[in-house]
């Protein structure tokens, strides 16, 4: 989370904020998170078809429709888990 606070765009703090929002089953954070990414990486590169994927993936399992999205994620809900994750 240090990252995010440092850098919000730092894109292996975004992908990392992701996967652990959707660990917890908290999948409107992590496609909050997820989908900054794609912006920032190559239309076609494997790491962006990969985020596309899961953000498709978390949508699905939370029920999340496009227009459904805060407009950035909220930090203080992933924090504890990033904080652990990422020293």
């Amino acid at each position: 989370m240090q990252a995010l606070k440092l850098d919000p765009n730092q894109w292996k703090a975004l992908a990392l904020a992701g996967t652990a929002a959707f660990n917890r089953k908290d999948y409107k954070t992590a496609v909050a998170y997820w989908e900054k990414l794609p912006r920032q990486l190559p239309p076609d590169s494997e790491f962006g078809q990969s985020m596309k994927t899961s953000i498709a993936e978390a949508r699905q399992l939370g029920g999340i429709e496009s227009d459904a999205l805060p407009t950035s994620p909220q930090p203080a809900a992933a924090a504890g888990v990033i904080d652990s994750v990422v020293p």
